[in-house]
């Protein structure tokens, strides 16, 4: 796996960040449940102008990979990763798309945040309650 990052995350809130994380891990959760461990998978994360983009890759299942039959569900597992992702993004109205690559292999969860800007101290350097 590969990641890079772009811009200061340090500068996002903690609930941007967590929207962030949990998106990351079940795009993520899903390359290793359905393309499985031979796959390479690239996350970047860029913070930009009051925005974030997360955009997850991977190369699909290797060829002459034999294809593993799904588990049985287990008790209380949905299978609602996508929707969970979909739903994190718009909290921060965001713009999602996930599904096959143009390359005809491999998965992309391509997501822009809108990100609230981070309140900034009064010039006077008085709090505001």
């Amino acid at each position: 796996m590969t990641y890079r990052s772009v811009g200061d995350l340090d500068t996002l809130g903690s609930g941007v960040q967590l929207t962030v994380y949990r998106i990351v891990q079940e795009a993520l959760t899903n390359t290793l449940k359905h393309a499985g461990t031979g796959t390479a998978a690239e996350v970047t994360v860029t913070a930009d102008a009051g925005t974030v983009r997360i955009r997850v890759t991977d190369t699909g299942t290797p060829p002459g990979t034999p294809v593993l039959a799904e588990p049985e569900p287990r008790t209380g597992d949905t299978g609602h990763g996508l929707i969970g992702i979909r739903q994190r993004a718009a909290m921060y109205g965001g713009d999602v798309t996930i599904g096959p690559r143009d390359t005809g292999h491999g998965w992309i969860v391509d997501i822009v945040l809108d990100v609230p800007a981070a309140p900034t101290p009064s010039a006077s350097g008085e709090h505001l309650q």
